[in-house]
């Protein structure tokens, strides 16, 4: 329905004393562009709007208005638009004088008439019902509360979400957007925290609206331990091609691991042992050669940084940076290195790792 500059109600809450007194004070409008709002009118002083949304033809909005009528300022009106969070004003006054009773009406009120465009918009109801509530509107879960709270640290923080609402579940984001009951990592436990993080929170459960959002910054300004590892003392595996320890006086430790593959797609992983949770740059000093492939990386099963090309006509003993890692946990981590291809002076697919270090950031 397309109703040009003006309105229309499609519902509305209305006082009544055997028949309608006065203004409504809670409609649901059309206005133009398609966009809908839940907008109150209370004697008590409060009019706009609860809120605001954009419907599109021949696709069904299902919406819900929670209301609470009052003459003290713990009036709320509040909606949920398919199905997301309840959102809208809470301790307002919402009420029209000398209304002993309120009800709920729907159907198409004014804005109607010949000079509307409808073009091939059309509304329709479905599935309409009035519900009334009981004298307590539903209790509100509490906002979640962070242990320890945001601020600057020198080390990673295991952080605690709690509520003290019983029941309630938390859902909460570490990427800057906002949770809510349906979005977000549900918790279920501390959450690590390594390196400079924005964490937000919701409470949520059956019978309770939804909390506000708490939000908290942790600045992680630690530098953490460069950890330096002989590839050759590293437990290691192959994708079934041999990886051998080579003695090379010119190699650090004086020995390397060769990874003696003939075809691409094969694999050498190490097991970096005991490492704090943090940010590091990891680096591999390796040995070129004229029969050297083409490496690719991969930390804990996730690629990391570029292909490293370990070809050289002349062998010589670099030092590659090959990521910026963040380890959110302490403990045991792995990096694989797999031939993705070769240069084409080269007469080989073999791949060296000589050392693996880890420079604490």
């Amino acid at each position: 329905m397309s109703v040009g500059n003006r309105f229309c109600h499609i519902t509305q809450v209305k006082g009544y004393g055997g028949g309608d007194i006065g203004s409504p004070l809670v409609t649901t409008t059309l206005r133009s562009g398609h966009v809908v709002n839940v907008e109150y009118h209370s004697s008590g002083g409060a009019d706009g709007t609860a809120r605001s949304w954009t419907w599109a033809p021949n696709t069904w909005t299902r919406s819900v208005v929670r209301l609470k009528v009052s003459t003290n300022s713990d009036g709320l009106l509040q909606v949920s638009v398919n199905g997301d969070s309840f959102t809208g004003i809470t301790n307002t006054k919402l009420y029209r004088t000398d209304a002993p009773e309120y009800q709920p009406k729907w159907g198409l009120y004014r804005g109607c008439d010949d000079s509307q465009t409808f073009g091939d918009d059309y509304m329709e109801h479905q599935n309409v019902t009035a519900i009334k509530g009981t004298s307590n509107p539903q209790p509100t879960a509490s906002a979640p509360v962070f242990s320890p709270g945001g601020g600057t640290y020198t080390s990673a923080q295991s952080v605690t979400i709690t509520t003290p609402t019983s029941g309630a579940s938390i859902r909460y984001t570490t990427d800057g957007s906002t949770p809510s009951s349906t979005s977000g990592t549900l918790y279920s436990g501390p959450v690590a925290v390594a390196s400079t993080t924005t964490l937000r929170a919701i409470a949520y459960g059956s019978g309770l609206i939804d909390s506000s959002v708490s939000s908290a910054t942790y600045t992680i300004t630690a530098t953490g331990p460069t950890l330096v590892w002989e590839a050759e003392s590293l437990t290691r595996t192959t994708s079934g091609v041999s990886a051998t320890t080579d003695t090379d006086t010119a190699a650090s430790g004086g020995a390397r691991v060769t990874l003696n593959a003939t075809n691409t797609g094969s694999w050498v992983q190490f097991t970096l042992p005991n490492v704090p949770a943090g940010t590091y740059t990891l680096k591999l000093a390796y040995k070129t050669n004229a029969n050297r492939g083409r490496a690719s990386f991969q930390v804990d099963g996730a690629a990391v940084g570029s292909t490293l090309d370990q070809y050289a006509a002349t062998s010589s003993y670099p030092t590659a940076t090959v990521a910026t890692v963040t380890f959110a946990t302490s403990g045991n981590h792995t990096f694989r290195m797999t031939v993705a291809s070769k240069n084409s002076a080269s007469s080989s697919y073999t791949l060296s790792a000589d050392k693996i270090t880890l420079a604490g950031q």
